[in-house]
């Protein structure tokens, strides 16, 4: 039996990154050391699908029993047989690959749909990927695959009060036995509600410590919040899960019983993340948002703040900003999916509330400074190929440069 001694996807020209109603094309190439015979066929498909699956558990009397759920949506598959027969020939003959080196060329086009970005969580994911199956009856097949990306667009120009700061108040009042201590104020703020990868959200904040216990240190965090759905096997009852990882996390000195701290525009740099645009994705969403916490010393009641906020992937500026009605890149929602907000003016404070606090005060600009701290976009779509390494990132900062 000849031996399998090289088998995979190759991607002309090794691009990784498509968009929607792209073609892609390569080749399949498998190496044997000697003639192989036991074949059917070798079949070929592109697929991009979002999954869910997590398993629960389920009490009934005096027993326990596993229930899974799991939930496939495919937004395309496309089947072609490179040589031989399909999986579902019966009668078919079987073929031979003689010792050596084989290539097959192949070429799909991916509908031209709205489609969200990959993503890989525990609970699901978003793949992109053609595999290749040597099908063998009666016999393990062999396969292998290639993942590739698609270089989804979310313009955050077109996204309501982009640019305007977003803060939060909360008092905290931590109790010991029967006794209440004064509380403990704090209030977030970050410099405005849309980032894309590789810029900095600026962090301010004010504690006012009220109680007898120390804070022993306060952390600013970027959240990410999935939602993620799937159906029982069986049933079709829908279950629904919530995790939450931190993206990216700064660690800053608290103060005493007593005491009071506050921090001015500290900068928290955003990684490269996949952006808020899964409104087609049924069984999947991501949302952010920047979270301050101060560590309450031996006790789990910590102060919190909880800022909402938009990760997208062309960056937003004040000359730049859109009617959010005219978005070339909105999506159709899939029935039964939440529908987007209504429409407004486009990116500004709603009328009546001014765009900063007035200066001097905690989240204004550094004096010369526009309101990015980067004022030149080319300057600053530089600096972002520089620190987003991802090849999806860099193909969607050219198509941002292009758009502007």
């Amino acid at each position: 039996m000849g031996k399998l001694q090289v088998f995979e996807v190759l991607l002309a020209g090794n691009q990784e990154v498509y968009k929607p109603g792209d073609v892609v094309q390569g080749e399949a190439r498998i190496v044997v050391s000697e003639d192989k015979g036991d074949i059917r066929g070798i079949q070929i498909k592109c697929v991009g699908k979002s999954y869910t699956h997590w398993t629960e558990s389920e009490v009934s009397g005096d027993s326990q029993s596993s229930v899974d759920y799991t939930t496939n949506y495919e937004y395309f598959k496309q089947e072609i047989t490179l040589q031989g027969a399909g999986a579902d020939s019966t009668t078919a003959d079987r073929i031979k690959l003689t010792a050596g080196e084989h290539r097959f060329p192949f070429q799909f086009q991916i509908p031209n749909i709205s489609l969200p970005p990959p993503f890989e969580a525990s609970n699901g994911y978003v793949r992109y990927y053609v595999k290749i199956n040597i099908d063998r009856p009666w016999k393990f097949d062999h396969h292998t695959q290639k993942l590739f990306s698609i270089g989804t667009v979310k313009d955050l120009n077109y996204e309501l009060n982009v640019l305007v700061p977003a803060s939060q108040q909360v008092e905290k009042t931590v109790c010991c036995l029967c006794c209440a201590s004064g509380p403990i104020v704090l209030k977030g703020m970050i410099d405005k509600r849309g980032y894309v990868p590789g810029e900095y959200i600026f962090v301010s904040l004010d504690l006012h410590n009220n109680s007898s216990r120390r804070i022993n240190y306060i952390t600013p965090k970027l959240q990410q919040r999935g939602h993620f759905t799937a159906k029982r096997e069986g049933t079709g009852e829908i279950s629904n899960v919530k995790t939450v990882k931190t993206m990216a996390e700064l660690k800053l000195a608290g103060c005493e019983a007593m005491g009071s701290v506050n921090y001015d525009r500290v900068k928290m740099l955003i990684p490269p993340i996949p952006s808020c645009d899964f409104e087609n994705c049924p069984n999947i969403t991501l949302e952010y948002f920047v979270e301050i916490v101060g560590d309450v010393f031996g006790t789990p009641m910590d102060a919190e703040v909880k800022l909402p906020v938009v990760i997208g992937t062309i960056p937003a500026f004040q000359h730049t900003l859109k009617d959010p009605s005219q978005n070339p890149d909105a999506v159709q929602p899939i029935p039964g999916q939440p529908e987007a907000p209504p429409g407004g003016q486009p990116g500004f404070p709603p009328e009546g509330q001014q765009e900063y606090p007035p200066q001097g005060q905690q989240g204004y600009p550094h004096q010369g400074m526009g309101h990015l701290d980067t004022p030149y976009q080319e300057e600053y779509l530089v600096m972002r190929l520089q620190v987003c390494f991802h090849l999806q990132s860099i193909q969607l900062l050219l198509e941002g440069l292009r758009r502007f």
